[in-house]
């Protein structure tokens, strides 16, 4: 009820039965329109449903596309874009099922968040989101199809209409699923878990070398990605780092990376170029004065696809030649693909910035397969 009472505030309106819950930002990766496409046909059997989607608009071309999606299948008022929401866990558990029908995924935050909080999921078979038989459904994925959540391929929405449907219909299997996906989560996925998974590898990564003489100090620690400012699973889980049990054991520090607010849309591409150089090269000096000055002795950098990527390269190597442990902490589903298409030149950066480290994670066992070339 209280989970309830806060969707709906997010909302600004009172909501219905049944009611379908997606988090995520407004972006093409999540598939918002093949989400509409599906709840479209769910309300064939179901009139009276509504669709709350939480989450920011990242990309304002899709986002057109998205608000033309909603007039042509005519779902008005039976849809609400909430906007972002901070701490979107505490709404989960106010809808009947949650969704995320993404086209792809890395190991997404809100679906560990949705186990936590006993929803019942249906799910993409994404990332690492889980499989359906026999295509190796018994891997280390978060959910397992028709024991801890419901699973369909992405781009089906008629699939995922089924899936919602089944949902609705048998709440009581439902409801089996959701406990064993929340005994899955405190088995694999808890605070404590993943803090002392943390801990075990920055001790490997650093092999510590002490600075100075005397008695040992508290490791300084440095997370670089964006800043808390900014909304998304990288940034999520930057900020339950910096504020947990980690913090009681190291000296933890917090750097973030520049990103374009559109400001810059409207000048011409050279002038966008040479703004967007200038910013990094900032960036980079005044991470060379934080390293020198803080005395870093470890910099654990969360870095994704492209642009982002090579942009790192130079943080990586700023903090190696003054003596710092890196850990390099590989994010976004689309990481694969960036490898293979980055060409001969890229793929030497890729292979060279990454042998540079001294520790790199990854997702999951899954991604570490994938990555280990």
């Amino acid at each position: 009820a209280d989970a309830r009472r806060r969707l709906e505030a997010v909302c600004l309106r009172p909501l219905g039965r049944p009611l379908v819950l997606s988090v995520g930002n407004v972006r093409v990766e999540k598939d918002i329109c093949g989400l509409l496409a599906a709840f479209a046909v769910l309300r064939r059997d179901w009139p009276t449903a509504q669709l709350v989607c939480v989450g920011a608009v990242h990309d304002y071309r899709y986002w057109r596309l998205v608000q033309r999606q909603m007039d042509t299948l005519g779902l008005g008022d039976a849809v609400c874009f909430a906007g972002a929401c901070r701490k979107a866990w505490q709404v989960m558990a106010g809808a009947d099922v949650f969704c995320l029908g993404s086209a792809t995924e890395a190991m997404p935050n809100v679906v560990l968040e949705a186990m936590s909080q006993r929803v019942p999921i249906v799910a993409t078979t994404v990332g690492d989101i889980g499989r359906l038989p026999p295509d190796r459904a018994d891997g280390p994925w978060l959910l397992r199809h028709n024991e801890s959540g419901l699973l369909v391929p992405p781009g089906q929405p008629a699939a995922l209409a089924a899936a919602l449907d089944s949902v609705l219909r048998d709440r009581a299997a439902a409801q089996r699923r959701a406990e064993l996906a929340h005994a899955d989560y405190h088995r694999r996925f808890t605070t404590g878990q993943m803090v002392g998974n943390y801990e075990s590898f920055y001790a490997a990564a650093r092999r510590l070398r002490q600075r100075t003489r005397g008695p040992a100090r508290t490791q300084r620690v440095l997370m670089l990605g964006p800043g808390p400012a900014q909304v998304g699973g990288m940034v999520t889980s930057i900020n339950l780092l910096m504020d947990g049990p980690l913090s009681a054991r190291y000296d933890l520090h917090r750097f973030a990376t520049t990103c374009d607010t559109g400001a810059t849309n409207t000048m011409p591409r050279g002038c966008r170029l040479a703004w967007s150089a200038w910013r990094h090269w900032n960036a980079l000096a005044r991470l060379i004065t934080v390293l020198v000055r803080r005395r870093i002795d470890l910099v654990h950098i969360h870095t994704c696809s492209h642009v982002t990527f090579y942009r790192n390269l130079l943080d990586i190597a700023a903090a190696k030649l003054l003596g710092c442990r890196v850990v390099v902490h590989i994010r976004g589903g689309q990481f694969e693909r960036f490898c293979r298409m980055a060409g001969p030149t890229g793929g030497w950066l890729i292979r060279r910035g990454l042998q540079a480290a001294d520790a790199i994670l990854v997702l999951s066992a899954h991604w570490r397969e994938m990555l280990a070339p």
